[in-house]
């Protein structure tokens, strides 16, 4: 349990309420949460170092790769995290493009590109498929898509969903062995913060809770179902800490991950730092792939 949590449950059953101890209590809420977060990812260099542990082979071996990634938004953060560990890291030369043109594929590429239509998941699992089989088949080495956040949400039919990317994904693995899938897990957001955050907190409202529960359930059967495979965490990496502490809340005695607060700059898309660290965790993911590990 940390400061802030023993603070609230202190001044919420206190027989002492008055408007003036409403004030403090709610100054050193927002003080101690927003001070613990930053302090906790202020230091980037740990996180460069790690791209430095990877030996020069695999970044070698990773540009000889006909890569293909299927987004939207959050893809294309991370993509902007990717060029700026690329700015920084000019032995890492990879050949990044937008679209997904046939010709791309005739040398090697990291080729990304829109897929599908948000809010609408089974359309994007359709048009991942629907772009393997137009050409990119034959061609690729790995190729993989990710949902967005809001493609998950409280009432969402998730086993539904989930039967259905692993029916299609089955198909186009049966089609294509050649071919190396990558399965990301669902993108998971923030708590709503600040003064309305804490308003509905203390009057037990949902703050984000519940459509991260969604997602949850969805990334634990996606991690079963292929945790001999290719899977990129991604959620995991939007809740992990530098020093390997996690970010969640609690519903019914179970941790719910969430969004590190400064990862985001809306509660879903991420941040400068959030672009850094996702972006150059996926390519750290796939420079590992030629010895079979991992997230």
């Amino acid at each position: 349990m940390n400061i802030a949590t023993v603070l609230l449950y202190l001044y919420v059953n206190s027989p002492i309420m008055t408007l003036k101890n409403t004030l403090i209590f709610f100054l050193l809420f927002l003080i101690i949460t927003s001070c613990s977060r930053e302090d906790n990812v202020k230091n980037t260099t740990y996180y460069m170092s790690s791209l430095k542990n990877i030996p020069q082979q695999k970044w070698d071996q990773l540009a000889q790769q006909k890569i293909y990634f299927g987004h939207q938004s959050v893809g294309y953060n991370m993509m902007d995290g990717i060029e700026m560990v690329l700015k920084e890291n000019q032995n890492i030369k990879l050949n990044i493009k937008k679209g997904k043109d046939l010709n791309f594929f005739k040398s090697p590429v990291f080729a990304h590109d829109n897929n599908g239509s948000n809010r609408d998941p089974k359309a994007k699992i359709d048009d991942f498929c629907d772009t393997i089989d137009n050409g990119l088949g034959e061609k690729v080495n790995l190729a993989g898509f990710k949902f967005c956040y809001v493609d998950i949400e409280d009432g969402s039919n998730v086993k539904e969903i989930f039967d259905y990317y692993k029916k299609r994904m089955n198909e186009i693995s049966l089609k294509y062995p050649n071919i190396k899938i990558i399965h990301f897990t669902a993108p998971i957001k923030s708590l709503q913060s600040g003064s309305k955050g804490f308003i509905k907190k203390l009057l037990g409202k949902d703050i984000g809770i519940k459509d991260n529960i969604a997602r949850q359930q969805f990334n634990e059967l996606l991690v079963n179902e292929y945790k001999n495979q290719l899977i990129f965490n991604l959620a995991k990496t939007e809740s992990t800490y530098p020093d390997g502490k996690r970010e969640y809340s609690e519903a019914d005695g179970k941790k719910i991950f969430t969004m590190i607060p400064a990862y985001t700059n809306d509660g879903g898309h991420l941040s400068e730092k959030g672009k850094l660290i996702i972006g150059g965790d996926f390519l750290i993911f796939l420079a590992n792939l030629s010895n079979g590990r991992q997230n």
